[in-house]
């Protein structure tokens, strides 16, 4: 997060560290600066992501710095440290153009010079003592917000001190001059007075908050298929895959939610189309080889040869509708059964995801859910079914070609037995590894989409880098790792 790719430079990366007052976070951390960062910084606070993107700027070594309120988030005494070790004019950037936007007016005396925006347009431009004499809108504004600061620092003292008797006295007394050189005292006078804190206070503040982070991260377990704990030093837990062939809890359970009425059903009406479309083939050949229709001898006008053919038509036409109406009555009953299955499993998902704790999803991948909610959906809205068919079907082929072969040559009886075992053998260790290798691509799918949103939402930080070529280089690695897992799984489905 700080290298971002770069070559390590111990002296400047120690340099850089302290100036960005990281020294201290660094050393509560359970593994220091080898401490794993969950997405979008989950286990850092505020003011630390502006810390850590502050240093990943500042060890660039970039001629132009632009640095939209970096100082926003941090306690006073670290926004000191900051800007007098990194953005002033004896830290680490005094030789480069700093562009500082702010809304902290105590920074003004120690800037070069002054930009004042109205309105989204630049209104005064110049040194802030320059500005100051022109006593123009933002002399004026400073003068009124360091009215106001003053009065409200001074009602917290008489409150402070139980005196409320002179608080009205007090008030109207002030007064504000507007020359030069008091401006500049009060603005380091309430800078002071807003530094309620002292840096020893604040350190142990944070260590008390880290501490109590990594007490609770590591107390915290996150229940999915196995109860795990989420390790400090680790956050990303990896996605751990079953073994073997797919058990039959998920066949049973697929078969509940689709109902084993609708299973027999739709078993049943595979098999008629299989037998309607058997029946028309062997029909079609009894047709040709008719020995009526193949008598030279019968003219081919004739009204024997006419009524043989109408027979033999009708017949065909009764298993043509009949597998067409079966097909018709298939696709209803699946697609309505089918969409309550994958509505049931989909909102199933949905319902476990939102009841998840927090700790969950800083442990888990977007690219992991997001996998989950397309990918293996996917599977269940589109190919699940479609393979059961084919599956009944090729079964359905197989023992139609055996029955065949055994009616025809019964001798081919002691061939085909020997074939069944091989096949049976085959089967045994071909779908525990297809299984695997299907497993393996969806595991290598959430890499590949954690890395695309990842990439999406830092879009900013990696052109302001120029690390376009490293992010797409990675992306490139992780969709031919995908693509390999695809095509070894297409590879050993065509080796059957």
């Amino acid at each position: 997060n700080v290298l971002f790719d770069s070559e390590l430079d111990e002296e400047k990366y120690q340099k850089v560290i302290q100036a960005c007052a990281l020294e201290s976070d660094l050393a509560v951390f359970p593994a220091g600066d080898r401490t794993e960062i969950g997405e979008k910084g989950i286990n850092l606070s505020g003011g630390q992501k502006q810390r850590v993107s502050l240093a990943r700027a500042v060890y660039q070594e970039s001629d132009v710095y632009l640095l939209d309120d970096p100082l926003s988030a941090v306690d006073a005494h670290v926004g000191r440290h900051i800007f007098d070790h990194v953005i002033g004019k004896n830290g680490l950037l005094h030789n480069k153009t700093r562009v500082l936007v702010t809304h902290g007016v105590h920074w003004l005396p120690w800037v070069d010079k002054v930009v004042v925006l109205t309105d989204g347009q630049v209104s005064e431009v110049g040194p802030l003592d320059q500005l100051m004499a022109h006593n123009g809108p933002f002399a004026q504004f400073l003068s009124q917000y360091l009215e106001q600061q003053e009065k409200t620092l001074q009602i917290e003292e008489i409150k402070d001190s139980g005196d409320h008797r002179h608080s009205k006295a007090v008030l109207s007394d002030l007064e504000i001059e507007n020359n030069r050189k008091d401006i500049f005292e009060r603005l380091l006078s309430i800078e002071s007075q807003k530094s309620d804190y002292t840096e020893e206070q604040d350190v142990a503040k944070d260590h008390t908050f880290h501490a109590s982070k990594e007490k609770i991260s590591k107390q915290v377990s996150i229940k999915s298929d196995k109860d795990y704990q989420v390790d400090a030093q680790k956050i990303i837990e990896e996605e751990e895959l079953a073994g073997g062939r797919v058990s039959w809890t998920v066949y049973t359970t697929f078969g509940h939610l689709m109902g084993y009425i609708s299973i027999l059903v739709l078993t049943v009406l595979f098999l008629t189309v299989f037998v309607s479309e058997l029946v028309a083939g062997f029909w079609l050949t009894y047709w040709v080889d008719s020995p009526l229709l193949n008598n030279a001898s019968i003219p081919a006008d004739s009204v024997e040869r006419a009524n043989e053919n109408y027979f033999y038509l009708k017949v065909y036409s009764v298993w043509g509708i009949l597998e067409t109406v079966t097909v018709v009555i298939v696709t209803v009953v699946k697609a309505f059964r089918h969409r309550r299955v994958a509505r049931i499993i989909h909102d199933n998902l949905i319902t476990s995801l939102l009841a998840c704790p927090i700790q969950f999803f800083d442990a888990t991948p977007i690219g992991r859910v997001l996998s989950r909610l397309s990918k293996d959906i996917g599977v269940i809205d589109l190919t699940l079914l479609l393979w059961m068919e084919i599956w009944l079907h090729a079964m359905f082929c197989i023992f139609c070609s055996i029955i065949t072969v055994i009616i025809n040559l019964p001798v081919l009886l002691a061939v085909i037995i020997p074939v069944l075992i091989l096949f049976y053998i085959f089967e045994k260790i071909y779908l525990p590894t297809s299984c695997q290798i299907r497993r393996l691509e969806r595991k290598w799918l959430s890499p590949v989409l954690s890395h695309a949103s990842e990439s999406y939402a830092g879009t900013s930080v990696i052109r302001a880098l120029g690390k376009e070529t490293k992010f797409m280089r990675k992306a490139e690695e992780k969709i031919d790792f995908l693509h390999s897992m695809t095509i070894t799984g297409c590879a050993c489905e065509r080796s059957v």
